[in-house]
């Protein structure tokens, strides 16, 4: 007999996103499912689908469902009483919990915050194989529940699952944390190695490496603290609550300490990776020398740590660092009678943008502290996007620099569905609507012709546009509409000091003589999009045909906890009052009449030498890159300068709106921000620009293996990666010969491909 309709009813009520699911291949019985981890389904379809008599039922987990994880405990529950009697007795009870058809268990609640995706949290070697203990399902996982044939409800039910806090829920994780028998390396989360581990030819010359030495018995306590890091509390168990710089630890830990290991949970907790731990060496290096392991482990050994060999002192710090580099990659070697191979062209990952870069003076820091309060779930790039691309808008036509650059700028933040792009849209637009002018806004444009019609309306006009990728990826299929939109940014972009030419159609409409032409446009544009989708439609030709280079990217990264504090508030007065003066030196400017006449920004002697540097920097790697023909380096580097120009004069109008000054440390902020941004869009061309495709699918199996650790068997890549059978046989092999890849026997015997 199937699972009732009546009972998959009552789950959707509960608010679960359920589905049928056929119990024997433990996937739904509805075809591809991606559209229910976004959305929970209606009742018409749940009455639709359990109609049918099916006999399993499953529910996708993460924010579809309201923040549940479910904790899976496999190899028939071994560790499930180890890990009960870790947890707090009073929460343990509050739980729902079921066994499953294989005698395991699984643990259900949901959590205050966002969860992240499915995540190993305990291994075992098991049968000299290495099995799974512990795992979760949470953002976009799914499991197969009760009452499904096999799954029975031990304590609570689905109609009443708790809602736990944030540093609950970690104990829970950090209870199955604590039962790993088997952990990843690198990096190293596990006790350092014994003080005499292998004989001094394989240890670098010492007897015990500083490194081990320091993850031994260094404390990483103050070199949290000096970096802004609070402890926060600690758990019966001795398991150490830590909060990130700039959190308030009323608001819940960042991270965990405990057993000599530093467990990053919060994606906002930068240099540090989310989920991910860390012994006292890793986090020493990473902290105090930006993750440089040769020059840690020279500071710890002037510092006492480590023990040399008695044969002799020279040291080779490259066997000390070889299984701890910051990659944990192995450096390549050739034998004499081979010839080294040529390497390719590739760019190293600065990483995200530094917190600390989002962070301007004056009307910006106002309005992105405003808009990261008011956030059910804050962003500080999205916020600071938001921000900065609104008082971009209003300084135009009203100021320019010594050098005639003006304020416009282009911005792109990426984030994932669910973060909150659409919140510093709407304040935008809640502020010009406040203030008067809501018709200088817009937030779509379907065509190049419908672009320009609006700065009839408007010469100055600011687009925040959701959903960008569209655009590039129109342009990349050759799409000629989306390439007459593209063709009118980049003409409002360069023409915003001197005459946009209307096309003739548009006088056709019984507009007067004067409107054949706009006198300095001025158009700032904010785009959105999500990471995936936008990497995924960049080209060689998207890259290098201007648009792009014009823009700064900004990537959010994983959604923030929740902010369940967040509640409407007045505008800051000095967000209103700064909107104010600059409207009002629109009008002194005659920014509504046909020629206005922009303040020049002064600018300091030594803010205008550091340009000058700025502008050779960037110089420099224009003509590197066109020593090797790489045309998307070209692009970016090519307008990196002028960017950095545009943002310098914001900054410096952010600081005093009635009377700016651009200073050195002006321009110091937007050659950092700029620079980064554009060294990191390199970085991502290469990963997803390809040359025809085969390249294209070579870059596929790259990122489908890096996601996952490095490591993935031939039968996940295979279903990963959307590749026919065969033509995957042939990727693989030009990638083992190109050395790009390697490939070892797995523990079931079957292929496994490792990334060099």
């Amino acid at each position: 007999m199937g699972i009732s309709v009546e009972t998959a009813a009552g789950y959707l009520k509960a608010g679960l996103s359920v589905l049928p699911a056929v119990k024997a291949k433990k996937r739904p019985a509805v075809g591809s499912w991606r559209t229910w981890q976004t959305r929970r389904p209606t009742e018409i379809e749940v009455e639709a689908w359990f109609s049918n008599g099916h006999e399993g039922l499953c529910v996708i987990a993460g924010a579809v469902s309201g923040n549940l994880e479910c904790i899976d405990f496999d190899c028939r529950g071994e560790a499930y009483p180890a890990w009960a009697a870790k947890v707090d007795p009073e929460v343990l009870p509050l739980l729902v919990v079921e066994s499953t058809p294989s005698g395991g268990k699984h643990v259900l609640f949901r959590s205050e915050a966002a969860v992240e995706g499915n995540q190993k949290l305990a291994q075992g070697l098991r049968d000299g194989k290495i099995a799974t203990l512990i795992e979760t399902r949470g953002e976009g996982g799914l499991f197969l529940c009760a009452p499904t044939p096999g799954y029975q409800l031990e304590q609570g039910d689905f109609a009443h699952i708790p809602t736990l806090a944030t540093e609950t829920r970690e104990a829970l994780l950090s209870a199955a944390r604590g039962l790993d028998e088997h952990p990843a390396a690198p990096p190293r989360e596990s006790a350092p190695a014994p003080a005499v581990a292998a004989p001094a030819a394989t240890q670098g010359g010492f007897l015990t490496r500083p490194g081990d030495d320091f993850a031994s018995r260094g404390d990483p306590r103050p070199y949290l603290t000096a970096r802004g890091w609070q402890h926060s509390g600690t758990k019966s168990d001795g398991n150490e609550l830590w909060t990130r710089p700039g959190k308030d630890p009323r608001l819940g830990h960042s991270a965990t300490l405990k057993d000599g290991v530093f467990f990053v949970f919060s994606s906002n907790a930068a240099p540090f990776e989310p989920n991910r731990g860390y012994n006292a060496f890793q986090l020493y290096a990473l902290l105090e020398h930006g993750n440089d392991f040769s020059a840690a482990t020279a500071a710890l050994l002037e510092m006492g740590y480590g023990a040399r060999d008695s044969i002799g002192d020279d040291v080779d710090l490259s066997a000390l660092i070889s299984d701890c580099s910051s990659d944990g990659s192995t450096p390549a070697t050739t034998s004499g009678d081979e010839e080294p191979d040529e390497k390719r062209e590739t760019f190293a990952d600065p990483g995200m943008i530094p917190d600390e870069l989002y962070e301007v003076p004056g009307f910006v820091s106002e309005l992105t502290g405003y808009t990261l309060r008011t956030s059910v779930y804050p962003s500080k790039p999205l916020a600071f996007a938001g921000a900065f691309a609104l008082l971009a808008h209003l300084s135009g036509r009203k100021y320019m620099d010594e050098f005639g650059t003006r304020p416009n700028v282009y911005l792109l933040s990426l984030a994932a569905s669910g973060t909150g792009k659409s919140f510093p849209r709407g304040v935008n637009v809640s502020l010009a609507a406040l203030k008067g002018f809501a018709s200088e806004v817009g937030d779509y444009f379907a065509s190049g012709e419908g672009l320009e019609d609006s700065f009839l309306q408007s010469p100055c006009m600011l687009f925040q546009i959701d959903e960008a990728d569209t655009l590039f990826n129109t342009v990349k299929m050759k799409d000629t509409r989306a390439e007459m939109i593209n063709s009118m940014l980049l003409r409002m972009y360069s023409e915003s000091s001197s005459v946009h030419i209307m096309r003739k159609k548009a006088l056709q409409r019984g507009q007067p003589a004067t409107s054949s032409c706009i006198i300095q446009p001025h158009l700032t544009f904010l785009g959105t999009a999500v990471p995936k989708f936008f990497y995924s439609a960049l080209s060689e030709r998207v890259m290098a045909n201007g648009l792009l280079a014009r823009c700064l990217v900004l990537e959010a990264g994983k959604r923030s906890e929740a902010n369940n504090n967040a509640v409407a508030e007045d505008f800051p007065e000095r967000v209103l009052g700064d909107i104010t003066e600059l409207i009002k030196i629109g009008h002194e400017n005659a920014l509504f009449s046909e020629f206005p006449q922009p303040r020049t920004v002064p600018m300091e002697a030594a803010a205008k030498l550091l340009v000058k540097d700025v502008r050779k920097e960037a110089d420099d790697q224009y003509a590197m890159f066109e020593q090797t023909g790489n045309e998307c380096a070209l692009a970016l580097w090519a307008r990196a300068a002028e960017k950095a120009s545009k943002f310098a004069l914001v900054r410096a109008i952010s600081r005093n709106v009635s009377a700016p000054v651009i200073v050195r440390e002006d321009v110091e902020w937007a050659h950092r921000i700029v620079f980064h941004a554009t060294r990191r869009m390199l970085y991502q061309s290469g990963q997803y620009v390809y040359d025809g495709e085969f390249d294209r699918q070579m870059k596929r199996i790259v990122r489908h293996i890096s996601s996952r650790g490095g490591r993935l068997s031939y039968r996940n890549l295979l279903r990963f990666s959307s590749i026919k059978k065969d033509d995957l046989k042939v990727v693989l092999e030009t990638m083992i010969a190109r050395g790009d890849v390697t490939v070892e026997k797995g523990p079931k015997g079957g292929d496994v491909f490792a990334l060099k």
